[in-house]
């Protein structure tokens, strides 16, 4: 890993009032969730929807909150797209995914909460079947594997210590498992109200000081490119293209997005929810980007994933830069710890492993593996977050996204679907896809052949089901 820079710089411009800060709020993070859960007096009386949904009685305030904070922890991920490209960030990770936002509220909550599946695969298996619900367990388990997040922390530890990135991944990884084991998805949502307050104070602070130490847009047009201020940047229409079937098709797949659904009090709160979370996400996005820009503007040469972290310690004030430090921190764990407990979900619920296991020896084990097959992946798709984000988006919606479309939209079609065989089908021409892709080199977007290879698939297995059952069913005629 190479995100490096000067550590002692960082540390002497620090005060003990900005570590205390940050000492404050991760210890509230540690310790809110133990006294507030107290007192919560309505419990589902079902137990997994009371663990996984928090009993399906989210009301507006928390759903928002909870909302809002998961679905943006990727705040390295999104400086450095706005660190490198200006206001192409806020088409690519705002405006594309505020469009997909609308699309689910308007077009998937009342389909999804009807179902009452208490996950995704288990949404998945009630339309393919069960075997299909274990499959797509196992793909989500993978999807859910929070590399940006862990990458993310052990960044932000790296930084602030000096210690090697891969030991900060460990800590942080160790730091939002340890809450996220206890009290299911209302101990999330208690840190999440949390980090939604600490999310927002520091990011707004660093901007209001940006204006007010350089200025507005004339400081920003004076000192970066032109092409900071194009919405495409220096790229081609393909590739910002892909970024927008990369949103649409994220929020449709994502298990988190899908679990605060349906953990919404009502069809109402949910809706209502998202386009109030997406205002917020708005308002989010853009400070992010104009802080981004101020930052390659003012010091141009940093690392782009902590150029905001570092332009923050840069230029506020002793006793204000913790705030800076609490939003960053904030922004990551309240992403990584939801990815954690989804990944616990899926262990437990979804694949149900180790049901012989009493409940200590199976929480134990079931934290280890996670743990380890974090770590194990973050260490091996290290290399660039933006990277990571676009090849594996990439890859699993191919896979799964045009199969959750069709079971969606034409559940009767679906229905004579054999998943494990689309998904084999799809999976093998992707690889040759992109083969020939490379071969003939065709620059063609990997996104665009995952769709292209899923929605081959789809339709040849179809036609060869539909051609085998006509042929069975005239031999049987004919006996």
């Amino acid at each position: 890993m190479s995100y490096l820079v000067d550590q002692n710089n960082i540390l002497s411009m620090l005060s003990i009032i900005d570590w205390l800060i940050l000492a404050l709020s991760l210890m509230l993070t540690l310790v809110l969730p133990h006294f507030k859960l107290k007192q919560f007096n309505y419990r589902h009386s079902n137990k997994i929807i009371e663990d996984v949904l928090a009993g399906r009685q989210l009301t507006m305030v928390p759903f928002v909150a909870t909302l809002f904070t998961t679905w943006y922890g990727g705040i390295f991920g999104v400086s450095e797209i706005a660190y490198k490209y200006g206001i192409y960030n806020f088409l690519t990770q705002g405006v594309f995914f505020y469009f997909a936002y609308i699309i689910f509220a308007l077009a998937f909550v009342s389909k999804i909460r009807s179902s009452l599946a208490i996950s995704l695969p288990d949404f998945i298996g009630s339309i393919y079947g069960a075997r299909a619900k274990k499959i797509s367990s196992i793909l989500f388990f993978f999807k859910s594997i929070p590399v940006v997040y862990c990458i993310s922390i052990g960044l932000f530890i790296n930084l602030l210590s000096g210690i090697p990135i891969t030991l900060g991944v460990l800590i942080g990884t160790l730091f939002a498992a340890f809450y996220s084991f206890n009290g299911g998805l209302r101990a999330i949502v208690v840190t999440d109200l949390l980090q939604f307050f600490f999310m927002f104070i520091g990011i707004i602070a660093l901007l209001i000081s940006s204006y007010y130490n350089f200025g507005g847009n004339a400081y920003l047009h004076t000192h970066l490119p032109p092409s900071y201020f194009s919405i495409t940047s220096n790229h081609s229409f393909a590739t910002t293209g892909t970024w927008f079937l990369i949103a649409t098709f994220s929020i449709f797949l994502s298990p988190t997005f899908y679990q605060r659904c349906q953990a919404a009090q009502s069809n109402q709160t949910a809706k209502k929810g998202i386009f109030i979370a997406l205002g917020f996400w708005v308002i989010f996005d853009i400070c992010v980007t104009l802080c981004a820009m101020y930052a390659k503007a003012y010091l141009p040469n940093l690392a782009p994933p902590s150029s905001v972290l570092i332009y923050g310690i840069s230029i506020l004030p002793q006793g204000f830069k913790g705030l800076i430090l609490v939003s960053i921190c904030a922004t990551i764990l309240s992403s990584l710890d939801s990815y954690i407990f989804m990944l616990k979900t899926t262990l437990s619920y979804d694949l149900q492993i180790l049901p012989k296991c009493n409940y200590l020896q199976r929480e134990i084990i079931i934290f280890s593996i996670i743990i380890c097959t974090s770590l194990l992946v973050t260490h091996i798709f290290a290399a660039s977050i933006e990277s990571y984000w676009y090849w594996s988006k990439s890859i699993f919606i191919g896979i799964l996204g045009i199969p959750m479309l069709a079971g969606f939209f034409w559940p009767k079609l679906a229905k004579t679907q054999n998943f494990s065989l689309n998904l084999a089908v799809s999976t093998i021409l992707i690889i040759i896809g992109y083969w020939l892709n490379q071969k003939l080199k065709l620059h063609i977007e990997l996104i665009y052949l995952a769709i292209l290879s899923s929605s081959i698939s789809m339709l040849s297995c179809t036609l060869g089901l539909h051609y085998y059952a006509n042929r069975a069913q005239t031999s049987n005629n004919i006996s």
